[in-house]
């Protein structure tokens, strides 16, 4: 039989691997603010829709009647107020890293995610183990192989100038921020379930909805407030797909996954995704498999493994 959570998470990793696809050669173009608000606030109106389209609007009223008080508005709002912070604070370390050596150090977030998970999801989780952490950190070296298996160096970067230590804050930021908005996720997700008994997929739009409404339409606002800054309509379509695709589906997915387990562990999984944009890059032309690929994806798969059959 096909665990639940493995499957959750199997199609949370497929979509957040299509994320590359969509922004390759676009990312620059577009301003941060606004590529973060528009695919969260699109990912909003997607869960939206589909809650309304699934049971109607009365049934949606009388749940978000149920649901909200004060104390799960403020947590929902404090947790999507840390996401957005983690996003800014990523793309700020761009400003001072090459986005390159900033993406490899945010990309800590998983194994940094197990330990908040253990911390703010009180009781549900299996406790961690050294060997979590071990297996953890091999994923994550097979990640930094996957990466380096392009043309890329660490010449750019130099411990002696102010903007290393900039950098190192904000990427360091963008990585606890996105580790702790993760748990606050998933804690909110199973306290709609329990609250609404509903499953795990169906809570986590209401999650969404609460989350990204802080997430999602304060940072337009954001935006819209900030000095100089136009809008052109080529630059609207990737943050739209990104949020349909990637963050609609891959949220929902991830935070239904991790309320299933009871393996904080399986956030490791989360490293799966670059071994499939890989895949998808290669195949439209931007990438090239090389025998350096094949070692950071054979880590990667490796460490999954030893998760799947030890847990």
């Amino acid at each position: 039989m096909i665990n639940k959570a493995y499957l959750m998470m199997a199609i949370s990793i497929v979509a957040y691997s299509f994320y590359p696809v969509f922004i390759v050669g676009e990312a620059a173009a577009i301003h941060p603010l606004l590529f973060v608000g528009l695919s969260h606030s699109t990912a909003l109106l997607i869960v939206l829709l589909a809650i309304i389209g699934g049971q109607g609007v009365g049934q949606f009223y009388r749940d978000i009647i149920r649901l909200i008080d004060r104390k799960f508005t403020l947590y929902g709002f404090w947790g999507g107020l840390i996401n957005a912070l983690s996003h800014g604070a990523f793309f700020l370390s761009f400003l001072y890293w090459e986005p390159l050596i900033a993406t490899l150090l945010y990309e800590l977030w998983p194994i940094i995610g197990m330990m908040c998970l253990q911390y703010i999801v009180k009781g549900h989780y299996n406790p961690l183990r050294k060997k979590d952490f071990i297996v953890g950190i091999l994923a994550f070296l097979g990640f930094v192989i996957l990466v380096f298996s392009g043309d890329y160096s660490l010449s750019s970067l130099s411990f002696q100038h102010h903007d290393f230590y900039i950098g190192l804050f904000y990427a360091l930021a963008a990585m606890v921020f996105m580790a702790w908005s993760s748990a606050i996720g998933v804690d909110l997700n199973r306290k709609v379930e329990q609250k609404l008994i509903i499953a795990p997929v169906r809570a986590s739009f209401y999650v969404q909805i609460v989350t990204k409404i802080i997430s999602g339409l304060a940072v337009l606002f954001l935006f819209y407030l900030w000095p100089g800054q136009s809008v052109q309509t080529d630059q609207l379509l990737t943050p739209i797909l990104v949020g349909l695709v990637v963050i609609t589906l891959g949220s929902s997915c991830f935070l239904a996954a991790l309320s299933l387990s009871k393996n904080a562990n399986l956030t490791i999984a989360y490293y799966m995704t670059p071994i499939l944009s890989v895949l998808w890059l290669v195949g439209l032309g931007y990438d090239d498999l090389s025998l350096q690929t094949a070692l950071g994806a054979g880590l990667i798969i490796g460490a999954n493994i030893f998760i799947v059959k030890k847990t």
